[in-house]
């Protein structure tokens, strides 16, 4: 199974250029909606509900994947193989790691960041609901 984050852990001097991990995710992505479409689509309709969310704007991740942002702060993003990361409070990311709702985040694990992984099985609504806390805990 691809997984950007490994690709890019391993590149991680590389990540540095600017445009390689847009790149990189693109090719994933691309991966995913011919090897993995359910899958895709999860993404498709995670990203749809949170462009729904008032003044929330959209443009490439640094190291890869779609960013969401409101008032210009980053609240959550996902990359091209269906992995959400979300920032939350430190004491959100632990109550919804406990109650097994996410994981710590792949890369930053004692964080406030969360990630959470489009698999077949996933009911979408989990990671929606996590990217409205996220949201609020911008907007506020």
């Amino acid at each position: 199974m691809i997984n950007i984050t490994q690709i890019i852990g391993k590149l991680s001097t590389l990540k540095k250029l600017p445009i390689l991990p847009i790149l990189v995710n693109e090719h994933v992505k691309v991966y995913t909606l011919f090897f993995k479409p359910t899958i895709f689509m999860k993404m498709q309709e995670f990203i749809q509900s949170v462009k729904k969310l008032d003044h929330v704007t959209c443009k490439f991740h640094r190291y890869g994947g779609l960013e969401f942002n409101i008032n210009q702060r980053e609240f959550c993003h996902i990359h091209g193989d269906g992995m959400i990361d979300i920032i939350l409070t430190n004491a959100l990311a632990i109550k919804y790691f406990r109650e097994g709702i996410c994981m710590p985040h792949h890369f930053l694990k004692k964080s406030p960041w969360v990630s959470y992984q489009i698999t077949n099985v996933s009911d979408i609504t989990e990671a929606v609901q996590l990217a409205q806390v996220a949201y609020q805990l911008k907007l506020n």
